[in-house]
């Protein structure tokens, strides 16, 4: 037999140089980085997602929200401080803070939204998040839970300290607050 792979400590090689990755046209996709922490079962990690220039359907540089709800189920995630890649299952983190202040990146924060309100949310690994939620909805689903069960795979949380998006698949509890509960 042969040993077990252990996806941990498996390494991408980017190709084209820096800020450059091989297409499987051939064709060199020019890439961006931006500075993340990722929460999921084995604790807390940090470092930098790459996103592309420009999302497939225009000009528009991708966001971070495009790179989660997009069909990619591993995404390389550069280790900083060690200089190496490695693939993060997108469907194992539990949550993801931006933790650079680009508005771009941070998922539109420029947008105007019908409804606000502040939640707090319980993930399966115990992390516990206090924000708000903003969204645009009619006023018949303006409620938080149908917010909450619309298609994305996401939730976008607007913290004081920046843009958390928590992976609904592992959001246990999902809690309207009052102004007084804040």
């Amino acid at each position: 037999g042969h040993d077990p792979i252990d996806y941990q400590d498996l390494i991408i090689v980017e190709t084209g140089g820096a800020g450059m990755e091989q297409s499987d046209s051939g064709y060199v996709v020019p890439k961006r980085t931006l500075a993340v922490e990722i929460g999921e079962a084995r604790g807390k990690q940090r470092g930098e997602l790459f996103l592309a220039q420009y999302r497939d359907h225009d000009a528009q540089p991708q966001r971070i929200g495009d790179l989660l709800e997009g069909t990619r189920h591993f995404l390389p995630l550069k280790d900083t401080q060690k200089g190496d890649v490695r693939i993060v299952n997108r469907a194992a983190i539990v949550w993801l803070r931006v933790t650079e202040t680009n508005d771009s990146d941070q998922g539109g924060l420029d947008e105007l939204f019908d409804c606000r309100q502040r939640v707090r949310v319980v993930t399966s690994i115990g992390a516990e998040f206090e924000g708000d939620l903003l969204y645009d909805a009619p006023d018949a689903r303006a409620r938080v839970v149908d917010y909450a069960n619309r298609p994305s795979r996401f939730l976008r949380l607007h913290l004081e300290e920046g843009m958390l998006f928590v992976n609904k698949d592992h959001i246990v509890e999902l809690r309207e607050l009052g102004e007084d509960e804040s």
